[in-house]
């Protein structure tokens, strides 16, 4: 039996400090490290190819804007 994966995420890169930075969350003590994307890039191409998905918001930016969070 064959089991695929998929991601389910952001279209967009999308760093720590700008998560919580949308959340109104401030850190204590910011460093260099906390402001670099995501250690890997995962894509959800699969996703959107083999099942025709598209997003209502495709980043955490498109909701932000929409109040929808």
């Amino acid at each position: 039996m064959k089991h695929d994966l998929y991601n389910i995420v952001d279209d967009s890169e999308t760093s720590i400090a700008d998560i919580l930075s949308i959340e109104n969350i401030a850190q204590e003590r910011p460093t260099d490290n906390d402001y670099n994307k995501w250690e890997s890039v995962s894509s959800n191409h699969r996703l959107k190819e083999d099942f025709g998905f598209n997003f209502l918001y495709p980043s955490i930016n498109d909701a932000k804007d929409a109040n929808a969070l």
